[in-house]
């Protein structure tokens, strides 16, 4: 009899029973409906997700795809749809054990005939799905069920990709189960590098760690596993060699499923389902030599249980040969393409298959010492070998064959540019400047970086109350962007906040290195000074030549270019519309729409436009201060699923962004935003600094926990700078500049160290740290990103 739940256990109509399955894409529940017989699956999505629209275009395709799926192994899609925000899929209820839970019972005992059942039957499923374009992507033992009368199910294809709908993935989102997952899965290319053949590889995980009772991997932690899996140099060990008594023919299927280059794998489910399916039958790929064989090609050798990579071809006197690295690390020589009818034996059995050795044959070899049957070479041979080519050879070739097309490619496209360019000049020409205006100049020697005053980095001050001769002390600080800020305070009123600084800061390009020299300390604004009031004045962009343009703070010649343009083709502009319009033309492609730092230093010519135009501008900076200071709703991050880049735009900090993937890779799921503020560099929302008070505000709004949820998503961009460990000693200068969680002065410090000697250990660097309340802390967490090797 089902025990159910509280009645208030529900999900919309729905009654919820029990949890059965927690994971990225959300809680499984054992529910029902009043009046409906069947239980079902329903899997309600995180709000996250939920209410994400790439997501939701995404998940709807899914389902719609799910539908297409009949299969006994396949459970049934009831419905989909959204309650209260949230997303949900009602699935038919696959009751079984699941082969997770097999594995994680003591007295568990699996037959090798168990595990070809097993991978028989998930092969019949997946030859189906992939037949019709749906890749699952998550196969894992606890998404193979067996059921009370001995059927296999393939459940959870919530996180299935059509074929030809990948590209619709969002980037950086891998949803698989880690150990599961294939090499190519970690890869840049996301979605669009996967395909059938990734499933196949989560399969042979599966078959196995039923094979053989354990993973494939060592591994304590995430971190360790992902480097694993991601590492080109790994190679999983054959399963006779974990269990040397297992099922031949079962280990030799499960082999060929985790071969790291796809295309050494089987190519389809039911390319898999024949070798399993004919146990009795030599491998399709069996050695023989009697044939010839290219590079690259995968073989199997019957008699050393083992699959090969054909590695180098070359001649032993007059007959090919291949040489072959075994799975597992070995290696061989192996004739090939002899015929066996006219080589003379020899009377020394094959150490390897026991068959017949060939004598020197002068119409076939010229020398002797191989094996007739497996075609294998004697160690004192090879040395007598003649390589042709081989794998390194032939891939140095195909790039060089790519270099040069490309060369050719670009030679044709600069000599055709060139011609273009030199036909169409007078066309392209930008037109003569007219007659420079007398009104509103503002000398071009104001528009460069101040060099007469002196810079101190050690300067802090008001940036309301500052007159343009102090801001330009600030290390940093250009004539132009001290000429905005007053004009900015004259014009729209005093800076409330750091957080105005920085809006307005933001629209004059990198502000990072002047905003820790100012402060909020007065809420007035001081009356212009005298040296700002010589400089300031308003350009008539209706009337300005091209060189008096570009005298206008922050206005490049393409923003000059493109208001001339601009002016030529719609006449006068009359609005701040026609201003911003004016950056869309083709001379000024570069011009973004917030980055109009310069609005307060142009007018329109005509008193009651300006006036107008005046007004808008108000409006405009102001809802840029509003979106800056503002946190929407979908911007919100989950410290266990965003990417880097969605944490550093949303945190404005792409050092907690790497010091947050940094924990969740080592140590798993943050449980609380709590936990996340005890370990990272939160303490700043108690110093004097506003801006950091403003940011640590930010920060504890933006991030959140879905709770219960224990799973992290795996971003391909932290993993390939991270995913190997960074080296101390040979790293460039840029990597060890751009690491997190060391302060900027204790990386002068190792710079300086490195350059002076060969850092011996990891541990050297924590001398080099500053002693502060939490350097035990990042340098724990860092210790594992980092070597010295």
């Amino acid at each position: 009899m089902i025990a159910w739940m509280p009645a208030d256990a529900r999900f919309g109509d729905y009654q919820l029973i029990r949890e059965i399955g927690h994971g990225g894409m959300g809680a499984v529940h054992l529910a029902a409906r009043p009046g409906d017989p069947r239980p079902v699956a329903l899997k309600i999505v995180p709000d996250y997700l939920s209410r994400n629209q790439t997501f939701r275009d995404r998940f709807a395709r899914e389902c719609q795809s799910l539908r297409r799926l009949e299969h006994p192994g396949i459970p049934r899609i009831y419905e989909d749809g959204e309650i209260d925000g949230r997303r949900y899929l009602a699935m038919e209820y696959a009751e079984g054990q699941t082969i997770e839970s097999l594995l994680e019972s003591p007295d568990s005992r699996v037959s090798g005939e168990f595990v070809r059942t097993l991978l028989t039957g998930a092969a019949r499923i997946l030859d189906y799905a992939h037949g019709r374009g749906v890749i699952h992507r998550d196969i894992s033992a606890r998404n193979i069920i067996v059921t009370p009368s001995a059927g296999i199910k393939l459940i959870d294809f919530g996180i299935s990709k059509l074929a030809d709908e990948v590209t619709l993935t969002m980037t950086g989102q891998h949803l698989g189960t880690p150990l599961y997952m294939a090499p190519e899965q970690f890869a840049s290319g996301g979605a669009k590098s996967i395909d059938a053949r990734a499933d196949l590889w989560s399969l042979g995980i599966v078959g196995f760690c039923l094979l053989t009772g354990k993973a494939p991997y060592v591994y304590d932690n995430h971190l360790t596993l992902m480097r694993q899996i991601i590492d080109p140099e790994m190679v999983l060990p054959p399963a006779l060699d974990a269990k040397p008594d297992a099922d031949t023919g079962v280990a030799a299927v499960v082999d060929r499923l985790l071969q790291r280059n796809p295309e050494h794998r089987f190519q389809t489910a039911a390319a898999l389902l024949e070798a399993l399916l004919h146990p009795d039958q030599p491998l399709q790929e069996t050695f023989t030599s009697g044939r010839k064989y290219a590079l690259n090609e995968i073989v199997y050798l019957p008699h050393v249980k083992r699959w090969a990579v054909v590695n180098e071809r070359g001649r032993l006197g007059r007959a090919p040969y291949v040489g072959l690295i075994h799975h597992g690390g070995t290696a061989s020589g192996r004739v090939c393409g002899i015929k066996k009818s006219v080589a003379e034996t020899a009377a020394e059995p094959c150490p390897e298959c026991g068959g017949k050795t060939a004598k020197a044959a002068p119409q076939q070899t010229d020398v002797g010492g191989f094996c007739l049957s497996c075609g294998l070479i004697s160690d004192s041979l090879m040395p007598l070998g003649r390589k042709t080519e081989t794998r390194a050879s032939a891939a140095r070739r195909r790039i060089l064959k790519r270099r040069l097309s490309r060369a050719g490619i670009w030679t044709a496209g600069l000599v055709s540019a060139a011609v273009l360019i030199h036909a169409g000049w007078d066309r392209f020409r930008p037109a003569p400047p007219e007659d420079r205006a007398a009104v509103g100049l503002i000398e071009r020697e104001f528009s460069e970086v101040s060099t007469k005053y002196n810079k101190d980095e050690g300067l802090v001050m008001d940036v309301n109350t500052a007159g343009f001769e102090d801001l330009v002390k600030i290390k940093f600080m250009s004539d132009n962007r001290a000429l905005f800020l007053i004009a900015y305070r004259h014009n729209h009123g005093a800076f409330k906040n750091m957080a105005d600084v920085q809006s307005a800061l933001s629209l004059t390009g990198q502000y990072q290195t002047v905003l820790a020299q100012l402060k909020v300390a007065s809420q007035s604004a001081a009356p212009p000074d005298p040296e700002f009031l010589r400089r300031y004045r308003r350009v008539n962009i209706n009337s300005a030549a091209h060189d008096e343009l570009v005298t206008i703070p922050f206005v490049s010649e393409k923003t000059a270019e493109g208001i001339h343009a601009y002016r030529k083709s719609h006449g006068n502009m009359r609005t701040i519309d026609d201003v911003l319009n004016s950056g869309k033309s083709e001379y000024a492609s570069q011009i973004k729409r917030h980055r109009m730092a310069w609005f307060d230093f142009v007018s329109l010519g005509d008193a009651s436009l300006d006036r107008t135009f005046q007004q808008a501008v108000d409006v405009y900076y102001a809802g840029l201060r509003a979106a800056s200071q503002k946190i929407p709703e979908f911007t919100r991050i989950d410290l266990n699923h965003a990417t880097v880049l969605e944490m550093s735009k949303t945190l404005r900090s792409s050092w907690d962004a790497l010091a947050i993937m940094m924990h969740r890779h080592k140590y798993g799921a943050y449980r609380s935003v709590e936990e996340y503020v005890k370990t990272t560099r939160m303490e700043r929302a108690f110093t004097k600094n506003e801006r950091m008070r403003d940011m640590s505000r930010l920060t504890l709004e933006a991030a959140y926990v879905t709770p219960g949820d224990r799973t992290v998503t795996l971003d391909p961009e932290f993993l390939r700078d991270w995913g190997a460990p960074l080296n101390l000693n040979t790293a460039p200068d840029e990597r060890i500049v751009r690491m997190p969680l060391l302060l900027k002065k204790e990386k002068e410090t190792l710079l300086a160290a490195r350059h002076a000697r060969r850092l011996r250990s990891v541990d050297e660097l924590w001398p080099l740290m500053e002693q502060d309340g939490r350097a035990q802390k990042r340098f724990d967490l860092l210790r594992d990103f980092v070597t010295v090797k």
